[in-house]
């Protein structure tokens, strides 16, 4: 079936909303994916940002459909303090009042988040968006030889306290050049690790960002890899180490990176340099067999999936779609299942 013009979906729109449309449509974009259009189900990240922001940054999308059925899966990719819990629970319910028709479900990393949600009356079920790392991107590579014991994959800013690693003197940083970063941390971090190889720069010494393949390799080069932040999201570099076959030395953390960890495949250390050096050290003499590491992750990060494509089967359900979920599934997944989006194109989808 052809995809619809935009003078179709002119036709469809008030036309005061479509001009908005068009002169946004270069930087009105949004952070999501598009689960199904019949309903229309979508799954959107929910950062540790400003309330009003990421309310205006959907209302395009969600006035066009205020008159339909809608399911807006919110995956929570920070870790949520009681403070923050009540925002939440507050910027649904103005959600709730400005669009009666739309459901809004709650995906949260950890217990305790999913508690804290539940308790302000919200729909909330544990569902780790690391579940949803493509796990054909990242996989152990029997032609990449080690050649450094630990890597650290994590932007240059301060909650990440890249000062832990000081001790270790071999050591791979990945990280991503952000504009407006703070440059003097940065800095400091450069000074900090000066023995740390930079693994997404070229042989030149210029800074270049990686593919996923990129990642991938370059993880395969390192034997563990190091989690060092005390609280974020589920930090998608830990899911990514693991299923590149390498153990973890993390410190203890809030955020839910944790859901898939064990005994076997990671180390839980105090956030201090030497502890970072002895719990390397430590998993570098585990040996453990990376294919193992990785196939128990896999098994932890199906069981989040199912109960995500359960939930989206409940919805086709009381829809009385007829569909399979399950089915279609390999059709709409791909890693990590967001990516930056125009509204104007999502709408072309319910013309």
């Amino acid at each position: 079936m052809p995809r619809p013009t935009h003078s179709n979906f002119q036709k469809t729109i008030r036309p005061e909303l479509f001009k908005r449309l068009v002169s946004l449509s270069q930087r009105h974009i949004a952070v999501y994916s598009t689960v199904a259009s019949d309903p229309p189900i979508f799954y959107i990240p929910r950062f540790a940002n400003n309330i009003a922001e990421f309310t205006d940054s959907f209302r395009v999308l969600f006035d066009h459909l205020i008159s339909r059925r809608v399911y807006v899966f919110y995956a929570h990719y920070s870790s949520v303090t009681p403070r923050e819990g009540a925002e939440i629970a507050k910027l649904e319910a103005e959600h709730r009042r400005m669009y009666p028709s739309f459901s809004f479900i709650h995906l949260c990393n950890y217990a305790e988040q999913l508690e804290r949600l539940k308790s302000l009356g919200l729909d909330a079920y544990l569902c780790n968006h690391n579940a949803f790392v493509d796990e054909k991107l990242f996989k152990p590579l029997d032609d990449v030889p080690k050649i450094v014991d630990a890597v650290y994959d994590a932007r240059f800013i301060p909650c990440k306290r890249h000062h832990l690693a000081a001790e270790l003197e071999s050591l791979g940083l990945i990280y991503y050049s952000v504009p407006n970063e703070d440059e003097s941390y940065v800095e400091d971090v450069k000074r900090t690790l000066a023995q740390a190889t930079l693994l997404n720069h070229s042989d030149s010494g210029e800074y270049k960002t990686l593919s996923a393949a990129g990642v991938n390799r370059a993880l395969n080069q390192c034997r563990v890899g190091l989690c060092l932040s005390a609280e974020e999201g589920a930090m998608f570099a830990s899911i990514q180490y693991l299923l590149a076959g390498l153990p973890v030395v993390t410190t203890a953390s809030i955020g839910g990176r944790d859901e898939f960890f064990d005994a076997e495949n990671s180390i839980i250390v105090e956030a201090d340099p030497l502890a970072v050096k002895r719990g390397v050290q430590i998993m570098i003499e585990k040996s453990i067999d990376r294919d193992l590491i990785r196939s128990r992750t896999l098994e932890r990060m199906n069981i989040h999936r199912q109960r995500f494509i359960s939930l989206v089967q409940k919805i086709y359900d009381s829809e009385g779609n007829g569909r399979n979920f399950s089915k279609e599934w390999d059709g709409i997944f791909f890693n990590k299942l967001v990516r930056n989006q125009k509204h104007i194109e999502t709408l072309e989808l319910f013309v």
